[in-house]
């Protein structure tokens, strides 16, 4: 009797204990499952831009901290951390491509000194920003995210202010836009149009040729010019006094089709307005207007036409160019 007595005392002991632990459990069990259910109602496109804005935030504090005696080395690597989570984010979340991003602050102002453009496919997209690391000159990273099929997503690095990429400049380009034109066989190239900024010195509009093959982005020889075929076409300019383009528009162009293509052919003259494309508004977005094939003739453009399968250059429409 005695035995059975105790033997119940404990199990009455370790069941009070247990129904205390219950509801501290029960408690954990939930805060749990609301924390995953939280994470995984998270929109991954929100989180990515998230991440960008708090990368921007740091380089425009940085940038603007004149007191800082580390400040080059503190945005060197705050620029190497940023192309560091865009390499892993472009690879690992193929969706991005489908989604818009638009980084902006708590203001819905967009990010500063960053510029994220798409080809109407959503199969390219190149994210430019400028580090801050220049005094005069920009220099700006870039990296493009594209679609290598089988729902995978690849990346090209055009520039890399740390140096860690083949091929990388100091410098390096602004990127304004992507337009999307077909050949004949079908073939997607996808025309990257650029801005680089040397300085005071001057700089260049460029555009260049890419297509995606067997998981690549790769250069593309379709612009015909002096007998040659080459993938980009580049327009260089000087620089008047104040910052101001010695050319009044040295901006390629194309057709709303994108079958013409217009050339600026540039002359050393001041310019005709104060303030035009100077370097503080270098980085803006870009709104061209596309000549009329007389406006082209009358402002000295090379015209060149698509032939499905190259641009070429137009004889008969620039024979009044000298």
């Amino acid at each position: 009797m005695a035995i059975n007595l105790c033997l119940r005392k404990i199990r009455g002991k370790a069941c009070t204990v247990e129904n205390k632990k219950l509801p501290f459990i029960a408690f954990l069990l939930l805060c749990l499952s609301c924390g995953l259910h939280s994470y995984a109602q998270q929109d991954p496109t929100q989180v990515f831009e998230n991440k960008l804005e708090v990368y921007l935030m740091r380089l425009d504090y940085l940038r603007r901290d004149t007191s800082s005696k580390i400040k080059q080395d503190s945005l060197l690597i705050v620029n190497t951390q940023m192309m560091a989570y865009l390499k892993k984010a472009c690879i690992h979340q193929p969706a991005l491509l489908q989604d818009e991003v638009r980084p902006a602050d708590s203001a819905g102002v967009p990010g500063p000194g960053i510029n994220i453009v798409t080809s109407d496919d959503n199969k390219l997209r190149i994210f430019c920003w400028d580090t801050w690391t220049g005094s005069n000159q920009h220099h700006f990273n870039a990296l493009a995210q594209f679609a290598a099929g089988n729902n995978t997503t690849r990346i090209k690095v055009f520039n890399d202010i740390a140096g860690s990429e083949e091929n990388t400049e100091r410098g390096g380009t602004w990127f304004t836009d992507i337009c999307t034109l077909h050949t004949m066989l079908g073939k997607t190239i996808y025309l990257v149009l650029d801005h680089k900024v040397f300085g005071s010195k001057g700089g260049t509009h460029a555009i260049h040729a890419y297509t995606i093959d067997k998981g690549s982005l790769i250069p593309v020889p379709i612009f015909k010019t002096n007998g040659k075929l080459q993938n980009t076409v580049v327009v260089e300019h000087d620089m008047a006094p104040y910052g101001e383009w010695a050319e009044d528009d040295a901006y390629i162009k194309l057709s709303d089709d994108r079958r013409t293509m217009f050339v600026p052919l540039l002359k050393k003259e001041q310019p005709s307005r104060p303030g035009k494309d100077s370097l503080d508004n270098a980085k803006k977005p870009v709104v061209v207007a596309v000549p009329t094939e007389a406006e082209a003739a009358a402002r000295d453009y090379y015209i060149y036409r698509f032939d499905g399968f190259h641009y070429v250059y137009d004889k008969e429409a620039n024979k009044s160019l000298k």
